[in-house]
């Protein structure tokens, strides 16, 4: 498989996005298994709602959530990044 290439504005865009949509639902709300079962449901929401509506190759990535609880906090990664190439 060839390696999606995006270039490195357009891929924080992408990231950006997707903090954008969880942040205006659960800004200073602690990440409770509670709230990390609400926030992964959004974020595939919002993921499939973005790959129905965008076609540059870069929106279909897979993603992943990753939280820290311990620091509140959570990040957004491309789940196989060896499939990715950051121009």
């Amino acid at each position: 498989m060839s390696k999606i290439q995006v270039q490195r504005k357009y891929w924080y865009k992408i990231i950006e996005y997707y903090y954008n949509v969880l942040n205006e639902k659960f800004l200073y709300q602690p990440l409770t298994p509670v709230t990390q079962h609400y926030m992964r449901q959004t974020f595939e929401m919002a993921v499939n709602t973005a790959k129905r509506r965008e076609t540059h190759p870069a929106w279909h990535v897979p993603l992943m959530l990753i939280f820290e609880p311990l620091h509140q906090r959570f990040t957004i990664e491309a789940a196989q990044p060896e499939n990715l190439e950051i121009i």
